[in-house]
């Protein structure tokens, strides 16, 4: 996955996925645990001994993901959220004769 967070606890040393889901880290020691966490998914901590390469499969944490609202520039806890807010099915925005998905749903939350 893209985008999720590496990093060796207790230090500011860490880094993200890139595309391809690869990271890299540098001046890692063996008694260093390795924590990777995604939104949405358990974060997991890894002792790293004597391991150069590790792959990591995240488990989704369908408690955590109920809680976040995502929004079109940013994410916010569902607790946290204030204002109004528009909710659109994807085959509601697959009726509207649009070619950029913003505008259909723009189109489809008009008051």
């Amino acid at each position: 996955m893209i985008g999720v967070n590496v990093l060796i606890k207790g230090t500011t040393n860490g880094t993200i996925t890139d595309i391809d889901g690869n990271y890299k880290l540098t001046s890692v020691s063996e008694k260093s645990v390795l924590v990777v966490s995604y939104i949405g998914y358990l974060t997991q901590e890894i002792v790293i001994g004597n391991q150069s390469v590790i792959n990591v499969t995240l488990l989704e944490d369908t408690k955590k993901l109920d809680e976040v609202v995502v929004i079109g520039y940013g994410v916010v806890k569902k607790r946290d959220l204030t204002g109004s807010v528009s909710s659109v099915k994807a085959d509601e925005i697959a009726k509207v004769s649009s070619s950029n998905a913003i505008q259909a749903m723009q189109q489809k939350c008009r008051v």
